[in-house]
């Protein structure tokens, strides 16, 4: 049986999240989208959860730092990449510092905007590789929020006001 990936794509941005969403289906990957952390807490929530988050630094509720904690909650954890859409060089003491706060809180990757197709395939390579290997580790059943987050409280009180 020919595993499959699954993605969130997260953007404040349409045209980033649509593009990104293309490239990532044009490679075999299941995709979804989402435009705000609460929307990534319910994705997140699914027993059919996404194998890796594509989040943007700021969203309308919150940053790339509740996707993380988010998706870090969830068993087994999904893997995070950061998609930033900056325009000009990247490598600029702001962009260091998101890299490196990404890279220590346990991100799997960074992009930058406007993407390379070469480098998409390269991450979604990677990716798949990670997720095999932590499917293997992990019992399917186990997919649960292992933690209470605020989202995963703000949703479920939504659901029922």
């Amino acid at each position: 049986m020919q595993q499959q990936l699954s993605a969130l794509v997260v953007h404040n941005d349409q045209n980033v999240m649509e593009h990104l969403r293309g490239v990532l289906q044009v490679h075999g990957v299941v995709t979804r989208c989402a435009h705000t952390c609460l929307e990534v807490q319910a994705a997140l929530s699914r027993r059919t959860a996404p194998d890796v988050v594509f989040t943007g630094e700021n969203l309308p509720d919150g940053t790339w730092r509740e996707v993380m904690s988010m998706a870090r909650a969830v068993l087994p954890p999904a893997e995070v990449v950061l998609a930033l859409d900056q325009e000009g060089p990247f490598l600029d003491s702001e962009g260091i510092r998101v890299y490196l706060d990404a890279m220590d809180l346990g991100a799997f990757d960074l992009i930058v905007f406007p993407l390379a197709a070469s480098e998409v395939a390269q991450i979604v390579r990677s990716v798949f590789l990670a997720v095999i290997a932590r499917r293997s580790r992990t019992p399917s059943s186990a997919r649960k929020l292992s933690v209470r987050t605020p989202w995963e409280r703000n949703y479920h009180a939504a659901q029922r006001g």
